[in-house]
């Protein structure tokens, strides 16, 4: 994004569609695993800024190097617009994990006690998660390297558990919350 007029109408245009789909997919899952999803990025969070400011454990702060991104004022810096975007742009991935996952997965329907498979799912899902991020050009732009191998384990360590807890938590709701929803295979 360059910060032009035109970039603006694009970015508000990709918005507009994404708010469109999430409706539609609101409509399906209940709004409730959007929320489920943005709730469980504050379990992430949690982890993940242990693992920054305890640990030294990535490169920086990813909402806000995420938040400079999108308005495209990265030459300038983070400021009060680039954080509450950067701090947004990450609880709307949050939340559209959680609609995603409910969409796959549903939320366990033929299992009384799935709240282990439940978990267990969330978790593989979470695996899957950290690895998208740990090839993707996010790691590797910042200068923390493929898999984040710079840092040495300890930025992996700080994805895998963060992004593992986020689907465990998220499976979890899932399987309290959703029971109603089937997976698409079953119909």
């Amino acid at each position: 994004m360059d910060g032009s007029p035109r970039a603006a109408v694009v970015l508000a245009g990709e918005l507009i569609a994404t708010v469109i789909a999430l409706a539609a997919a609101g409509i399906v899952t209940g709004f409730w695993a959007f929320w489920a999803g943005a709730a469980c990025t504050v379990v992430l969070e949690i982890v993940r800024a242990i693992g920054f400011r305890a640990f030294g454990s990535m490169p920086g702060d990813l909402p806000i190097l995420m938040g400079v991104q999108i308005p495209g004022t990265i030459m300038q810096g983070p400021g009060i617009v680039s954080d509450i975007a950067g701090w947004a742009f990450h609880f709307w991935n949050g939340a559209m994990a959680g609609v995603i996952f409910v969409l796959l997965v549903g939320g366990f329907p033929r299992m009384r006690r799935g709240g282990w498979a439940a978990a267990g799912l969330g978790a593989l899902c979470g695996v899957l998660l950290a690895t998208g991020f740990l090839l993707s050009p996010a790691t590797t732009s910042t200068g923390a390297g493929l898999f984040g191998l710079t840092f040495g384990a300890k930025m992996t360590i700080t994805v895998y558990l963060a992004h593992i807890l986020f689907g465990s938590v998220l499976g979890l709701l899932a399987h309290r919350f959703g029971a109603r929803i089937e997976p698409p295979w079953t119909r």
